[in-house]
């Protein structure tokens, strides 16, 4: 589906910061206790925290509510719940700076969150005097009344005060599960609940101090336009940005080492975009044959990618398992693309099967020698390590019977997997890999209940992210593990402290704050989900 160019009106308030008047709806089915405490003793202290997201869902005979609950971060309390449309992820919004080396963003303090109410957008800010347990109010964004899933949250500052929301709404139909009906769109969050969305941009590129400088987005005559915001407002149309009716332009990934130039998508062609330029390369680097790639990973010098192809060398006897020599093979192969090449280059095979029984990335990390892949095929796993410099290839066999890799969490050379044992629905194993030790595997834990992963608050350019923890549930309690050391997991919160939990179900609520809340269910109320305050660095009860 073509996109259409972002209006004038929003591109104006993207390149002038100006906000427009908010119209206040509070659309509540409950009310917090007015008695919330404050979160600290020193009331002159007047720095500026931010409260715990968590969603809490609940189930009343046939129907499944859901709450949007914000929790001081210092003493659990709980200080709103607000009402979301039941099955919808909110959003948040996130402060960042820009490292030194301008090579990677470090995530803040998260500002606001953003959610859908009745097929409406609303923002619910998440900022507050840090003595001060203020109550915000939800405020309605744009005349949006069909929105169906609120797909992301795109900061237009490193203030994280003003963001670009791109959700998708419903069709002519109004029906959100009729996907040819469902519309991609774009609001800015500082608009008030008279202004029309927009059809959705592609892409943006920041300056050096993280601010929004440029828009890219297809206008309704299916040309690529670069928009620059950052000083005179200028639209500008790209040279070979004419594109096919109906041809899709996606993001595929960042070209390594440089903020300047963009992979697109164009149809099934990879392309390189020239932001300085506004121009499109014709020369075409590939034409994956998936339509959903498993993964692209850049680092500072390439960008990987896995895709298949037809086996031309392939034999019946190559094929596992074995079919008859009629049966088209297909393999799977990882290629990377270098800044300047004309064409992307295999690095290495990974696996031939038949077209029905296609090998598959299941998991997928990269760390700064190698990249690791779960390969599936039918039920049997294989974790592979693949080395950047030569392509070699490594199977790391696990221990334990498997029924499949559940995660891979990486920092630096040393990875996490946990993998679903067949001794029950509930048992993992999670084993520690440090392949700067050639390779060297221990267990972590032989039968664990995986949590969650917490994400490292650094993010490269190329949106390269390391993990911080791992948060699993094993017996009555729950561990946090640090990657980044080779320690003894500790015990953050038990049976004892989690006020009345009845050990069946709990995962946690986190992004990359090593604070975060966790969820499960209590014995008090069965059909509703409870949440508790943890702390992943220290072994104290949650609250």
């Amino acid at each position: 589906m073509a996109l259409s160019r972002l209006s004038s009106s929003l591109l104006i308030l993207l390149a002038t910061s100006t906000l427009l008047s908010a119209c206040d709806l509070n659309n509540d089915d409950s009310d917090p206790a007015a008695s919330a405490t404050p979160s600290s003793d020193t009331p002159a202290v007047t720095a500026t925290s931010s409260y715990l997201t968590g969603v809490r869902n609940a189930q009343a005979g046939d129907t499944f509510t859901a709450e949007l609950v914000l929790v001081d971060d210092v003493t659990g309390t709980e200080v709103k719940a607000t009402a979301i449309d039941a099955g919808t992820q909110p959003r948040l919004a996130q402060a960042f700076t820009v490292s030194a080396d301008g090579k990677s963003y470090v995530a803040g303090r998260q500002t606001a969150a953003y959610y859908i109410y009745q097929h409406k957008l609303y923002e619910l800010s998440l900022e507050h005097v840090s003595n001060e347990l203020s109550q915000p109010t939800p405020r309605q964004i744009s005349s949006e009344t069909q929105a169906c899933e609120l797909k992301g949250v795109v900061e237009t500052d490193a203030t994280a005060h003003t963001s670009l929301l791109r959700y998708t709404s419903a069709g002519p139909d109004g029906d959100c599960s009729t996907p040819s009906g469902v519309v991609n769109k774009t609001a800015l969050s500082s608009s008030n609940a008279t202004v029309a969305p927009t059809q959705a941009f592609i892409d943006v590129q920041r300056d050096s101090a993280g601010a929004i400088a440029r828009i890219l987005s297809l206008d309704v005559d299916n040309k690529l336009t670069i928009t620059n915001t950052s000083g005179v407002l200028q639209t500008t149309a790209v040279t070979n940005g004419n594109i096919a009716a109906s041809t899709s332009v996606t993001v595929f990934g960042k070209v390594a080492g440089t903020t300047d130039k963009l992979y697109l998508r164009v149809g099934n062609d990879v392309r390189t975009l020239n932001w300085a330029s506004a121009s499109l390369d014709t020369t075409v680097l590939a034409s994956p044959n998936l339509v959903q790639m498993p993964f692209v990973h850049t680092d500072d010098e390439a960008t990987y990618f896995a895709d298949v192809r037809a086996a031309a060398t392939a034999t019946a006897a190559s094929i596992t398992p074995a079919v008859v020599p009629e049966v088209p093979a297909i393999e799977l192969v990882l290629w990377r693309l270098k800044p300047g090449q004309s064409a992307a280059e295999e690095v290495a095979s990974l696996g031939v099967g038949a077209a029905e029984q296609m090998p598959e990335i299941a998991g997928h990390a990269m760390t700064p020698s190698s990249l690791a892949l779960v390969i599936r095929r039918d039920a049997a796993d294989t974790l592979t390590i693949i080395k950047k410099a030569n392509g070699s290839q490594r199977n790391i066999a696990l221990s334990g019977p498997t029924l499949h890799i559940d995660t891979l969490a990486h920092t630096g050379e040393i990875l996490l997997a946990s993998q679903q044992l067949v001794t029950g629905e509930d048992a993992v194993s999670v084993t520690r890999i440090d392949l700067a030790n050639n390779d060297a595997l221990s267990i972590l834990s032989p039968s664990a209940s995986l949590v969650t992963l917490i994400n490292s608050p650094s993010r490269t350019l190329a949106d390269e992210s390391d993990n911080t923890h791992l948060i699993w549930r094993e017996g009555g309690s729950v561990l946090s593990y640090n990657l980044s050391t080779n320690a003894t997991p500790i015990t953050i919160a038990d049976s004892s402290t989690l006020n009345g939990w009845d050990g069946n179900t709990l995962k946690a609520v986190v992004s990359n704050l090593t604070q975060g809340l966790l969820r499960g269910i209590s014995t008090d109320n069965p059909n509703a989900d409870a949440l508790w305050l943890f702390n992943a660095n220290k072994a104290v009860p949650a609250r």
